[in-house]
């Protein structure tokens, strides 16, 4: 099986030319009973669609198979032949790649690319809830779709999981649109400044998502991107009055008890700010980490539920 890449570092093999005891499936994220169920469930609807493992050579001589982990599994012994090599190319990473690297890499843009997927089917598929999450996709590009719909659906906690199969499945159904959209839009902002401000990637994690969604859905609050970087010229709705966002000019309703946000203090003194908008630790326990992102919230001005 000849597998075309765009890298002429990386090597295709054929599979069937190394015996199956040199493949070894490589250490990672622990791969869930349930994933492999949906994988071969998938494959009993729709059938095998041809796809590639990407792998590195050991020293020892072996394949150790770092990324489609779980496809290699759900095949062997079950699939046809049971054995992988029949049915899968492989890809041999080049010599000193940084494996855990290229792993995160590789994990990260393929869930990016089937959750965006299974969206645009099911909104091609004509059902409304997915139709207005492609908009949102489309509309604010620095949210990811599993974070837009994380934002609009309180009910999960993680992308991961529940939500993931849910949004595959065509059985989305928001129940917080109207704050869950100016929560989407906040966030896009602020990803978009911190875009290239890698010391701020934490931010980008369900945990932060969530504590930022929990805050937004529990009041309205009216933003002032006066001075932001590339704002945009959306038009959100609040519940209960006419807002014009990004306009400060507009007339604006009467400010709610739970506060007025202006973005450029937001950028300014909080983003930028080394001392209060400190770099969080890696290894921290999950307790650490959401108090870090309510200290984040909290020098932004947005008050807790």
């Amino acid at each position: 099986m000849n597998i075309i890449v765009n890298n002429a570092t990386w090597v295709s093999i054929d599979p069937m030319s190394r015996p199956i005891a040199d493949y070894v499936i490589g250490t990672g994220r622990p791969i869930s009973q349930n994933k492999i169920d949906r994988i071969r469930r998938s494959i009993s609807e729709v059938g095998l669609v041809t796809k590639s493992v990407h792998a590195v050579e050991t020293a020892d001589g072996k394949i150790e198979i770092i990324d489609e982990r779980a496809l290699w599994l759900a095949i062997e012994g079950w699939y046809g032949s049971g054995d992988p090599r029949q049915y899968v190319g492989v890809l041999l990473a080049p010599e000193g790649t940084d494996v855990p690297k290229t792993c995160v890499l590789l994990n990260r843009a393929q869930q990016q690319y089937a959750l965006r997927q299974a969206i645009i089917r099911w909104a091609n598929a004509g059902l409304p809830e997915y139709i207005h999450l492609r908009n949102l996709i489309d509309l604010y590009p620095f949210v990811s779709p599993g974070y837009i719909a994380l934002c609009l659906c309180t009910r999960f906690d993680s992308v991961r999981g529940g939500l993931t199969q849910e949004l595959e499945e065509g059985r989305f159904v928001a129940n917080n649109t109207v704050r869950g959209e100016l929560c989407i839009e906040f966030l896009n902002q602020l990803f978009a400044d911190l875009h290239n401000q890698r010391r701020y990637d934490s931010l980008h994690a369900d945990g932060f998502v969530v504590k930022t969604r929990d805050r937004w859905a529990s009041g309205t609050f009216l933003v002032d991107y006066t001075g932001a970087p590339g704002r945009t010229r959306r038009v959100p709705t609040t519940p209960n009055a006419s807002l014009i966002l990004p306009q400060p000019t507009a007339p604006q309703p009467r400010v709610t008890a739970r506060g007025f946000i202006r973005y450029t203090l937001i950028h300014d003194q909080v983003v930028q700010d080394d001392i209060n908008f400190p770099r969080i630790p890696y290894n921290t326990g999950r307790g650490n980490r959401n108090t870090w992102f309510d200290s984040v919230l909290d020098n932004m001005g947005i008050p807790r539920p």
